[in-house]
């Protein structure tokens, strides 16, 4: 009877030590690279939202600068007593002109 329980608690005793190797050696790699995989996707998402926010912003920044330069041209035009969207001299041309590339210009450097 003594040896029936000791091939017993050594075939217990064996299959631990198995279920021990196997959790070491397999599935705790397995879940370190799970890990490693889900840090460099979350970093990969991370970095793909930082650049779609900033080309939002840089669309954003564009707009507005053309929404001034529109707004500036118009304010021209009242200034010669015409309607929106008239024909400039060149000078104010140039200067309405040199404004918005500016504006440009500069969401340029803020945002890419």
């Amino acid at each position: 009877m003594t040896n029936k329980i000791a091939v017993v608690a050594g075939i217990i005793f064996g299959a631990l030590i198995i279920w021990i190797m196997y959790q070491n050696l397999v599935v705790i790699p397995k879940e370190e690279i799970r890990s490693e995989e889900n840090a460099a996707e979350e970093a990969r998402i991370a970095e793909r939202f930082e650049i779609v926010a900033k080309e939002r912003a840089y669309d954003s920044c564009i707009q507005s600068a053309y929404n001034v330069y529109s707004t500036n041209w118009d304010s021209q035009c009242e200034l010669q007593g015409k309607e929106a969207e008239c024909s400039l001299y060149a000078s104010q041309y140039k200067i309405v002109e040199e404004r918005h590339v500016s504006a440009q210009e500069s969401c340029l450097v803020r945002f890419k």
